[in-house]
């Protein structure tokens, strides 16, 4: 889910990322790999224009540090048991784009 808002020369902007929980990947291959909690993320970001040739964009990502795993995303995937690899906690992160 996201919202934005844009004016002349600047922007704003957040989105939420989402995933319930599972306990499956693949019905034919009948593989087993545990239980992923259901998790929610905030990301938030903007954005500003200084002249036609160059703009700044800045956001953060996971904005309150939430500890997550996406369920595919396992040390061995075909071990239930198997570490879950967390995403990355917050991350900020700044562009400087110039276009000629």
């Amino acid at each position: 889910v996201q919202l934005d808002y844009s004016a002349e020369n600047w922007g704003l902007g957040s989105r939420i990322r989402f995933a319930d929980r599972q306990d499956r990947i693949d019905d034919l291959s009948k593989q087993e790999v545990g239980e992923t909690a259901g998790w929610a993320v905030l990301d938030v970001y903007g954005n500003y224009r200084f002249n036609n040739t160059f703009s700044l964009r800045v956001g953060a990502d996971n904005l309150l540090d939430k500890t997550y795993a996406e369920h595919s995303s396992r040390s061995n995937l075909l071990d239930p048991v198997a570490i879950k690899v967390n995403e990355p906690g917050r991350v900020v992160w700044l562009k400087m784009t110039a276009e000629f």
